[in-house]
């Protein structure tokens, strides 16, 4: 009679903890399921706040131009990272002042301070460096304004925006983006063009560089 007292027990134990463990299983395979929708509605909430790197990256433009470092656009000014010559060296490349006369031609100087040069014409300036060890003249700063006053490649003042983007641009069509500044940077030294445009035409070009000269 004990013995069987006592199996009856066991047995009666064993169902009960079975029953208590196979409880406890669906209470964590609930709890597992709760969080993992908790997480899937997390994310989805994030992605729809979010916008996703490929949204991201729509202000980034793809250029096949080698030359090309980087296209971007942000509000109301396109940027062209370039390590093309003309974005240093716009009216080409000078060693004496007879050249740099001829070659930016309209502009005349006004100053000379040692190896600095300013040049002037109408409501445009110039300034220029003289650079004795590789005996080249290189922008220091800049306003231009004539449409007299024009690059090595043809760009100037009064040109169309999309004239001005085909000179360095040609394999990407941004007629229909709406900016008006354009900046052209280099990715070698530290010059930038900025191209002011009013009614989708070019009125102005201004010159900055990272010279520690007076501007």
């Amino acid at each position: 009679m004990t013995y069987n007292y006592i199996q009856k027990n066991r047995k009666s134990s064993l169902c009960s903890d079975s029953l208590s463990m196979q409880l406890n299983y669906n209470h964590h395979n609930r709890s597992m399921k709760i969080v993992i929708l908790i997480q899937l509605l997390a994310l989805f909430l994030l992605s729809c706040h979010h916008p996703t790197n490929s949204n991201r990256q729509n202000n980034i433009i793809q250029s096949k131009d080698q030359d090309i470092i980087s296209v971007r656009i942000a509000d109301d000014t396109l940027t062209i990272v370039s390590t093309n010559q003309i974005v240093y060296f716009p009216f080409g490349k000078f060693s004496t002042k007879r050249e740099l006369i001829d070659g930016l031609r309209g502009l005349e100087i006004t100053e000379e301070n040692g190896p600095e040069i300013r040049m002037s014409y109408g409501k445009s300036r110039i300034k220029l460096f003289h650079d004795s060890e590789q005996n080249t003249f290189h922008i220091v700063s800049g306003d231009i304004r004539n449409k007299e006053i024009e690059f090595e490649n043809g760009l100037k003042v009064g040109l169309s925006k999309s004239t001005v983007l085909n000179k360095y641009l040609n394999d990407i069509q941004l007629e229909n983006m709406r900016f008006k500044v354009l900046v052209l940077e280099s990715g070698l030294t530290g010059i930038w063009h900025y191209y002011e445009f009013k009614n989708d035409t070019l009125a102005r070009i201004k010159f900055d560089t990272d010279y520690q000269l007076e501007k």
